[in-house]
């Protein structure tokens, strides 16, 4: 209380899911625009995980031990994305 929010991977569109990874220390986030990015709140490091494309992001969902992504975005698209070490070692 009484401290200035943190703002992280801030963009035009609306945030409209959220994931934290299992370790807690990145955290996905969807967009209205169909863009989903990985960020680290302690280095502050942000990755592009998906690029918009119109369809809004639904549903967030990191796997029990992080090495996948999955994602539902409009009404018939979803994916997995494979993050495994790569994603750690950029962020």
């Amino acid at each position: 209380m009484g401290q200035t929010a943190r703002q992280l991977a801030a963009r035009e569109s609306l945030v409209t899911a959220a994931a934290f990874h299992p370790k807690g220390r990145l955290v996905a986030v969807g967009y209205r625009d169909g863009c989903i990015v990985a960020l680290n709140w302690a280095s502050e490091r942000v990755i592009v995980l998906r690029a918009p494309d119109g369809e809004p992001i639904r549903e967030t969902l990191w796997g029990p031990a992080g090495a996948w992504f999955a994602f539902a975005a409009g009404e018939s698209v979803a994916g997995i994305i494979a993050t495994g070490q790569w994603l750690h070692d950029r962020l």
